[in-house]
């Protein structure tokens, strides 16, 4: 008998409008992320872990969404909120 080690990935990619009509493209967003991992060409993660400084993805300062929407820029890594330890599941988020 033979095993084989299969990925999985559960991700849901919805996504709110909380103003509840039209568009995102004005709305506000912060978001805790220092890094951002960047992918290959079939939009794969490379494990990297890249800076968001000066990218369209730096949100750490609050920002309009659709200031850089349309940037082909992909996935962030949250970072862990003050006074969190390592181990809290903050730090699990990626």
């Amino acid at each position: 008998m033979r095993l084989f080690a299969e990925l999985v990935n559960l991700t849901n990619h919805t996504y709110y409008n909380l103003a509840g009509y039209g568009s995102v493209e004005s709305q506000v967003m912060t978001v805790m992320a220092d890094q951002v991992t960047p992918t290959d060409v079939n939009q794969v993660p490379t494990g990297e872990l890249t800076n968001v400084a000066g990218t369209a993805l730096d949100f750490r300062n609050p920002k309009p969404i659709g200031r850089d929407l349309r940037s082909s820029e992909p996935c962030s890594r949250l970072r862990s909120p003050p006074n969190r330890s390592r181990d809290s599941p903050y730090s699990q988020v990626s």
